[in-house]
């Protein structure tokens, strides 16, 4: 499965909440060069929600984390 930045997207979209409890701010910061990778989707999303989760739970409060996309 070809994956794109709608896919990381909404992944973040759907962590916001956590965030939102941890008191911190997801930024997703994306290059305008379209990149495309083949993953098992389902894998990647739950790597990136425990990423994402993560982040929230050890970071400051108030802080921002960001989610970079590069080639």
């Amino acid at each position: 499965v070809t994956l794109d930045i709608k896919n990381i997207q909404d992944c973040v979209d759907q962590n916001i909440s956590y965030a939102d409890k941890h008191k911190v701010e997801f930024k997703l910061d994306v290059t305008s060069t379209p990149i495309y990778i083949h993953v098992d989707t389902h894998r990647f999303k739950q790597a990136l929600t425990n990423l994402l989760s993560n982040a929230a739970k050890f970071s400051p409060e108030k802080s921002y984390i960001t989610i970079k996309v590069r080639p």
